[in-house]
């Protein structure tokens, strides 16, 4: 019976068709990755472009999130590369450590609060004896808030004057000396009414009042002993840049004999900054007329030691 049996017989074509079938298979496995791997870069850059959009707009903690995908792009096409090379047996462990510190660094990131800019303000002071110098007043003439008392200053600008003389004129710049545009700047000066000051007709009267912890800017006076006088910046104040307010023409100035100034600042979404300083007429020796400031030594609120000695040197430097 097994002479009956017919030998089975090798179909050429078939089995040519199934290796043409293998081979097709192959390449379709190859364009499937390759596609894969266009998709990853698109990915990739599409979640970088929506991250940065919603960084732009304020949305930190969804934009970290794109960032992250955007990177998990890149690290999904560098696993693939990672399987064709010597490291594939750890391609997967290493592909996964990587994932994971990506993951941790943006989530890091993303609860991470960076502090917010300062918003600060900064003032210089020239004077007609020495037009060409700028004096910048530190923080050692800065204080938090206005005082109503008008206290003695921490800080001094000692004013040299020419024999005979007893007037002298002030021109004071606010500096905006942050990251941020100071919008809506106003100003207020408060300095004795004895030093029978001429203002710049844009300086208005004005009082100063401090209902909690408002600072409000008003129309009237202080007190009968000092003078305030407002101004208004019509123009938005640019990070870096200063503003030259209107000059102040002091007609009586009383030689040796201190006088306290105070000058606010304040703009939208800006703290105050209140610039105080006791103004020093004095004649010196040497004959500069170049005002500069001077920090002489406090013993008490009322009682600072300093020299003639002590502002002649200080002249000269």
């Amino acid at each position: 019976m097994s002479d009956d049996l017919p030998e089975p017989e090798y179909d050429a074509d078939r089995g040519g068709n199934n290796s043409q079938s293998n081979d097709e298979k192959d390449g379709n496995s190859q364009k499937r990755i390759d596609w894969a791997g266009l998709l990853e870069v698109a990915g990739g850059i599409v979640f970088w472009v929506v991250g940065g959009g919603l960084a732009d707009a304020g949305f930190h903690t969804p934009a970290y999130f794109f960032y992250f995908l955007a990177v998990a792009c890149g690290i999904g096409i560098a696993y693939q590369q990672l399987k064709r090379s010597r490291l594939k047996p750890f391609s997967f462990a290493i592909f996964c450590v990587i994932l994971i510190l990506d993951a941790g660094l943006f989530t890091f990131l993303s609860l991470y609060h960076s502090p917010e800019p300062r918003l600060h303000f900064a003032f210089d002071l020239v004077t007609d004896g020495a037009p060409t110098v700028t004096i910048r007043l530190t923080n050692d003439f800065l204080e938090k808030i206005p005082s109503t008392n008008m206290t003695p200053a921490d800080g001094m600008i000692v004013l040299p004057l020419p024999q005979g003389k007893t007037n002298a004129i002030l021109v004071f710049s606010v500096v905006n000396d942050s990251p941020k545009t100071a919008e809506d700047l106003q100003c207020l000066l408060t300095f004795p009414k004895r030093l029978n000051g001429e203002l710049d007709p844009q300086w208005t009267p004005a009082a100063l009042r401090s209902p909690g912890r408002n600072i409000i800017i008003g129309p009237g006076m202080v007190t009968n002993a000092t003078q305030s006088w407002s101004f208004a910046c019509g123009t938005a104040l640019l990070a870096g840049n200063s503003y030259a307010l209107p000059q102040i023409r002091l007609l009586q100035l009383p030689l040796e004999q201190p006088q306290i100034f105070e000058l606010l600042a304040r703009a939208k979404d800006f703290p105050p900054q209140v610039l105080k300083f006791e103004l020093y007429p004095i004649v010196l020796t040497n004959g500069s007329f170049k005002a500069f400031a001077f920090k002489p030594k406090r013993i008490d609120d009322f009682i600072v030691q300093f020299s003639r000695q002590q502002l002649e040197e200080e002249a000269q430097k």
